[in-house]
């Protein structure tokens, strides 16, 4: 199956706000709002969506180029954000598309490093994790 992943664009941003709604729990509104706008002014962050071949959204990553991560020496350095995937679109393939843009977006940023780490604030499918967690990306 294939789908076309796109940076977000101002006019999904009801769409993006699905997906990070129905990913996060107890975040004020007030934080996610400044968070979305950090990630729409800001070239060291990135929003890709998935859409499927009827233009709709079914999954998102968010990446962002940070100074320092945990055990990486070298910077700026890759961070996946977020990623999330409508339950009726996993195992289709649509992560791992969405993985794939956002490398390519990292090297366009000359990111020499990329991991893809567990977080304590989003939870994963556990299959999802198994699979992905600590897989190097870039480097």
């Amino acid at each position: 199956m294939s789908f076309d992943i796109r940076p977000v664009r101002r006019d999904q941003l009801d769409e993006w706000l699905r997906l990070r709604e129905a990913m996060y729990t107890g975040i004020d509104d007030e934080f996610r709002d400044q968070e979305m706008k950090l990630f729409l002014g800001d070239d060291t962050k990135e929003c890709f969506l998935a859409m499927t071949e009827a233009g709709d959204v079914c999954g998102m990553v968010e990446v962002s180029l940070r100074n320092i991560v945990d055990g990486c020496l070298t910077s700026p350095v890759a961070y996946i954000e977020s990623i999330y995937v409508d339950p009726e679109f996993r195992g289709t393939g649509i992560a791992r598309q969405l993985l794939v843009r956002a490398e390519h977006w990292c090297r366009s940023k000359v990111v020499r490093k990329s991991e893809l780490m567990p977080s304590l604030r989003i939870p994963m499918p556990n299959d999802f994790m198994r699979k992905w967690a600590s897989k190097k990306l870039i480097g």
